[in-house]
C-alpha cells in the first residue's frame, strides 16, 4: 500500500521500509522533517518516493524505487551514505549536503538523476550511473535563471551523458566524465574542475569558460568546445586525438601536454583568442593551432614537440611574440596575418608547405639548422632573423617553379640573410632558359663537384653576386656555355670562388668571370677559366684576391674569334684595380696570357705562363701604379712567343 506521513515536525524511519513486502508509494509533506536512520526504503509504484520535508540521513540508506521516481524537495543532509536506486527520475531539488555533508552519493543506472539545488556536497564520492541532467527547480517548476552548481566530493563521477539545462557546473574534487565516447557533456554555460579529470566521453561543451585545475586524463579522443579553456597542471592520454574550439577567451595550457614517453595523438586547435603554451605539448603529430583572432606563443616558456609529425601554427596578431616558442617537428608551417613570429628549434627547424610567413618580423633560432624543404618559403613583410643559415632545399634541375634554383634564390633573396643551397647527392645538370636573378644576399652554393649550369649558348649570364650578397661561397660547381658572363661579381665583399669550373662559348662577348667595383676579401681561388673569349675581365675591380700561391687558378684554352681586339687572353685587366693582386695563379694555351689595358694599380706576382700563342703578358695604356714580380715562364712563351708584350703601354 501507498504511505503519506504529514506533519510539520519529524517523521523518523528507523529501520527498514518495505523490506517484507514493498510499498507502493511513499510520500512526506512539506513543512517538516524526515530522519532516515535505518535500513532500505522500498517502493514499486510509479509514485515512487517523494520526501517534501528536509531530509536528514542518520544512517547509511538505500532508497529502491523500482521505476518509480525519487525526489527530494527541499534539503538533503547527514554524514551518511546514500544510495537511490529508480529505473526513473532521481530529483534533489534542494541542496544536499548544506549543512552537513553526506558521506557518498550513488544514483544507479537505467533512469535519470535531476539536479535542480545549488550544491551536492559529501566527504566521499559522488557516482552518477545514470545520464545527469541540471536544472533549477522551484516548486516543482523547472527555472529559467542561471546559478552554477557545485559538487563537492572526493572524486564526482556521471557514468553517462551530462546535460548542463543552461547552468555552469563547478567540481570540486576529482571529476570523471563519462565511460564512453558517446558520453557527452553539454548544455552547460561555463566548467570548473578543481582536481584531476578524466575524459572517457568524447565531446565536452559549454558556453563560457572550461578550467582544468588539475591533470586531465583523455580516455578517448575527445573534442572540447568553449568560450576559453585553462589547463592548469597538464593532459595526458598516450595517442588519443584532442581536438579544442576556443572562442575570445583563449586556450591556456600552463601544464605538459602529454609526455616524452607517452605522447598525445594528433592535436587540432582553433581559438578566437590566445592560445598560451606555458608548457611543452608532446605529440605523435600532427599538431595544428589557430588563433583566429589573436596571438599563438608562451608567456614564459612554451614548446612543441612532435619528432616525427608536422606542427601547423597560425595566428591573427602574432606567433611566439612574447618569447620564442619551441619547435621540435618533422616539419613546421607558421602564418600570421599581423604581427611577426618567433621559433627556437629544439634541433633542426624545418619548414614545411607552404612555409613561414608574417607581416612583422620572422625570428629562427636553433641548435641545430634551419631548413626549407623543397617549394617553400620564408617571407617576412619586414625583416628575418635568424642565428644560422637557412638551408634551401633545391627540388631538382627544373629550370622554374616552386623548388628550382630560380626559385630558391628568388625566396633567399627576399629574406636578407645567409642561405645555403642543398643539392641532395645526386649529380645534377641545371639547363636554364634564361638569366637567374641576381644573387642579392648570403648565400651558399657548394655543389661538390657534382652540379654544373648550362647556359645552353643562349643565355646572356650566369650567377651573378650582387654588392649585398656579401660573404656568399660559390664552390664546386661546373657552369658552361653562357653568352656573356658565367660569373659575375658586382661590387661584393668576402665573396668565395673556390673550385669552380667556367667553360665560355666562345662567342664575341663571352667570358668566363666579371669582376668589377670594390671587392674587399673577396678571393677566387682553385678554379679553372676556360673555352671563352676571355677567362676573367678585372674592370675597375679593386681589392680583389685572385688565386692564391699553393691555391692559384687554371686559365687556359681561352681563343679569339674574328673581329675581336686583344681576344684569347686568360685575364683582361682596366681601370683602377687598386689592392687587387693576381697571384699563383697558370695561364696556358691562351691567345694572351695575362692583358694590362690601362689597369692601375694591379699587382701581377708569381703566376706561371705557358704556350700563350701570342704573348705571355700584354700592356697597353696608362698602367700607372701596376707591378708585376716574381712570374715564371715555360714552354712556349720563351720559344714561340714573347714573354712580355708593350703596345704603347706605360711600364709595368
Amino acid at each position: 500500500f501507498s504511505l503519506a506521513a504529514d506533519t510539520t515536525g519529524t517523521t523518523s524511519f528507523n529501520g527498514p521500509v518495505g523490506g517484507t513486502a514493498r510499498l507502493v508509494s511513499l510520500a512526506t509533506n512539506a513543512g517538516g522533517t524526515t530522519g532516515i536512520n535505518g535500513g532500505a526504503i522500498r517502493t514499486s509504484g510509479a509514485a515512487g518516493q517523494v520526501f517534501n520535508d528536509a531530509v536528514l540521513l542518520g544512517a547509511d540508506a538505500t532508497l529502491d524505487a523500482a521505476a518509480g521516481a525519487i525526489t527530494f524537495a527541499t534539503t538533503l543532509d547527514g554524514g551518511f551514505a546514500l544510495a537511490a536506486d529508480t529505473t526513473g527520475t532521481t530529483s534533489f531539488i534542494g541542496t544536499v549536503g548544506g549543512d552537513e555533508a553526506l558521506a557518498s552519493l550513488v544514483t544507479d543506472a537505467g533512469g535519470t538523476t535531476l539536479i535542480g539545488g545549488a550544491s551536492v556536497r559529501t566527504v566521499g564520492v559522488q557516482t552518477f550511473d545514470d545520464p545527469v541532467v541540471l536544472a533549477l527547480v522551484q516548486s516543482g517548476i523547472v527555472s529559467a535563471s542561471v546559478t552554477d552548481l557545485i559538487l563537492q566530493g572526493s572524486t564526482v563521477t556521471t557514468r553517462q551523458t551530462l546535460t548542463g539545462g543552461g547552468r555552469g557546473l563547478i567540481v570540486r574534487g576529482d571529476a570523471v566524465f563519462g565511460d564512453a565516447p558517446e558520453d557527452a557533456v553539454t548544455g552547460l554555460t561555463q566548467l570548473e574542475v578543481v582536481g584531476s579529470t578524466l575524459l572517457n566521453g568524447s565531446l565536452v561543451i559549454t558556453d563560457l569558460m572550461q578550467s582544468y585545475g588539475g591533470v586531465v586524463t583523455l580516455g578517448s579522443d575527445v573534442q572540447l568546445d568553449a568560450g576559453g579553456l585553462v589547463f592548469s597542471a597538464g593532459v595526458v592520454g598516450p595517442a588519443r586525438t584532442f581536438a579544442m574550439a576556443a572562442g575570445g577567451q583563449g586556450v591556456l595550457f600552463a601544464g605538459d601536454v602529454g609526455t616524452a614517453a607517452d605522447p598525445l595523438g594528433p592535436i587540432w586547435i582553433v581559438a578566437s583568442g590566445a592560445v598560451t603554451i606555458d608548457a611543452t605539448i608532446y605529440s605523435t603529430g600532427p599538431v595544428h593551432i589557430d588563433s583566429t583572432g589573436s596571438t599563438v606563443g608562451g608567456n614564459t616558456f612554451g614548446a612543441i614537440r612532435v619528432p616525427s609529425g608536422q606542427v601547423v601554427l597560425a595566428a591573427a596578431q602574432g606567433i611566439g611574440t612574447d618569447a620564442a616558442l619551441a619547435i621540435e617537428a618533422a616539419s613546421v608551417v607558421a602564418s600570421s596575418s599581423g604581427g611577426g613570429i618567433a621559433l627556437r628549434g629544439i634541433g633542426d627547424i624545418v619548414v614545411g608547405a607552404p612555409g613561414i610567413v608574417a607581416p612583422g618580423a620572422i625570428t629562427l633560432t636553433t641548435g641545430g639548422r634551419i631548413r626549407v624543404l623543397a617549394g617553400n618559403t620564408i617571407a617576412s613583410g619586414t625583416a628575418v632573423g635568424v642565428d644560422s643559415p637557412i638551408h634551401w632545399e633545391l627540388a631538382g634541375a627544373a629550370d622554374s617553379g616552386p623548388g628550382s634554383l630560380r626559385d630558391v634564390i628568388t625566396k633567399a633573396n627576399a629574406t636578407r640573410v645567409a642561405g645555403v643551397v642543398e643539392f641532395g647527392t645526386n649529380p645534377l645538370t641545371l639547363e636554364l632558359a634564361s638569366e637567374l636573378p641576381e644573387i642579392t644576399t648570403s648565400l651558399t652554393i657548394d655543389g661538390r663537384n657534382q652540379v654544373a649550369f648550362s647556359g645552353r649558348h643562349s643565355v646572356a649570364n650566369g650567377l651573378t653576386f650582387a654588392s649585398t650578397a656579401v660573404g656568399s661561397v660559390l664552390r664546386g660547381v661546373a657552369i658552361e656555355g653562357f653568352r656573356d658572363y658565367g660569373i659575375r661579381l658586382l661590387d661584393v665583399a668576402n665573396v668565395v670562388v673556390d673550385d669552380v669550373r667556367v667553360t665560355g662559348s666562345n662567342t664575341r662577348q663571352s667570358m668566363g668571370l666579371l669582376a668589377t667595383g670594390d671587392l674587399t676579401g673577396t678571393t677566387i681561388v682553385a678554379s679553372r677559366f676556360s673555352g671563352g673569349l676571355r677567362g676573367a675581365l678585372l674592370t675597375g675591380a679593386r681589392n680583389l684576391v685572385f688565386g692564391e700561391i699553393g691555391r692559384g687558378n687554371l686559365l687556359t684554352g681561352n681563343r679569339p674569334v674574328p673581329g675581336t681586339q686583344f681576344a684569347g687572353t686568360g685575364i683582361r685587366a682596366e681601370g683602377d684595380c687598386r689592392g687587387t693582386i693576381v697571384q699563383g695563379n697558370t695561364f696556358s694555351n691562351n691567345r694572351y696570357g695575362f692583358a694590362f689595358i690601362g689597369a692601375r694599380h694591379l699587382r701581377l706576382t708569381r703566376n706561371h705562363f705557358e704556350r700563350n700563342q701570342f704573348t705571355a703578358i700584354f700592356m697597353q695604356g696608362n698602367n700607372a701604379g701596376s707591378s708585376r714580380a716574381g712570374n715564371t715562364f715555360g714552354v712556349g712563351n720563351r720559344t714561340q712567343a714573347r714573354s712580355v708584350t708593350r703596345s704603347r703601354s706605360t711600364d709595368v
